[in-house]
């Protein structure tokens, strides 16, 4: 069976008002951070949802890689 994908939410603290997305993909072993820059919580969990979505979809090979459909353009 595939690892799913590890994701959650960081609340913004310090002197940032956005909230950022940590997540480890199946096979990497750090995990990354990023900004959503979003300030709404429920904002945040969608784009969260929809990032998901597209890892999973690209690794199924349902749609191509961010770097061919970048390429591509």
């Amino acid at each position: 069976m595939k690892e799913a994908i590890q994701c959650y939410l960081v609340k913004p603290a310090g002197r940032s008002n956005f909230w950022k997305m940590r997540f480890r993909l199946p096979g990497e072993e750090k995990e990354t951070q990023e900004s959503l820059k979003v300030r709404d919580e429920r904002t945040a969990q969608r784009l969260m949802s929809d990032f998901i979505t597209q890892q999973e979809r690209e690794a199924c090979g349902i749609i191509p890689s961010r770097k061919l459909r970048d390429a591509a353009n």
